[in-house]
């Protein structure tokens, strides 16, 4: 990626913007406050507990 294309993402400002994002599961608080900036041209991944959210095969 050229300079010129990344400050033209740059202009662009946030693909994803998240701010105070809290979870809970009954009294038990699993995310507290979390703050997340995915800027344009930005790739961003997670995983948890169950690896990427596939569900375990039966066998």
């Amino acid at each position: 990626m050229s300079t010129t294309e990344r400050a033209e993402l740059s202009r662009a400002g946030a693909a994803i913007e998240l701010s105070g994002l809290a979870k809970t599961y009954g009294p038990t608080r699993a995310v507290d406050r979390v703050d997340l900036t995915v800027e344009a041209g930005e790739f961003m991944t997670s995983s948890g507990p169950a690896g990427l959210g596939r569900p375990p095969r039966s066998t």
